[in-house]
């Protein structure tokens, strides 16, 4: 029996002790399109989602894009820039109108992060994420988890903290009149 051998070009390198930068894991190697978000310094792999996760994020895609104003953009999977060691990449961001060939927006620019919740996120999305969204001071957070299926949507309240705006199972109606109105079904979100 024989070990497969390692190639190293293609292997995980280690960040040094005090963390990489935005810049340093922009400099990483293309890897058949890896994305890595970067949180504390750290990069995190992004597993590739599952075709129930993106068949439910095309959904609210197209929802929030039917109400959302024509001075607001909704976008897929771009970085947001919280600081210089912290880019998280949510699944779906509504952001004021930008550079149209960035990859990464700062958070001033994001009015509303959405992620849809799956097995290999499920700390990260309920969690990580929204302490980093509300310190970043984005207005607004959505997170639709698919088992069971829900959708939970955050406001930043007055102590920098987001405090529950509402909340639907299939079936229900959320309805939301921050960032703009928006009512939303789970039910609508998956097929």
């Amino acid at each position: 029996m024989s070990a497969e051998s390692i190639d190293f070009g293609t292997a995980p390198v280690v960040p040094p002790q005090e963390g990489w930068t935005i810049a340093d894991v922009d400099a990483l190697p293309d890897r058949d399109g890896v994305r890595y978000e970067l949180v504390d310094g750290v990069p995190h792999v992004m597993t590739p989602p599952r075709v129930e996760h993106q068949d439910a994020l095309l959904e609210l895609h197209l929802a929030l894009r039917a109400t959302a104003p024509a001075d607001l953009r909704v976008v897929q999977g771009i970085g947001v820039v919280l600081a210089e060691d912290q880019r998280p990449i949510p699944d779906l961001v509504v952001i004021r109108p930008t550079d149209r060939t960035v990859s990464n927006v700062p958070a001033d620019q994001v009015v509303l992060a959405a992620e849809v919740v799956s097995r290999s996120s499920r700390s990260m999305d309920r969690f990580v994420k929204p302490a980093l969204y509300a310190q970043a001071g984005i207005p607004c957070y959505l997170r639709l988890e698919l088992d069971p299926l829900h959708v939970v949507a955050y406001r930043l309240g007055a102590d920098g903290l987001y405090e529950e705006a509402g909340r639907a199972a299939p079936g229900k109606v959320l309805t939301l009149t921050e960032p703009f109105p928006i009512a939303i079904d789970p039910a609508a979100l998956v097929r």
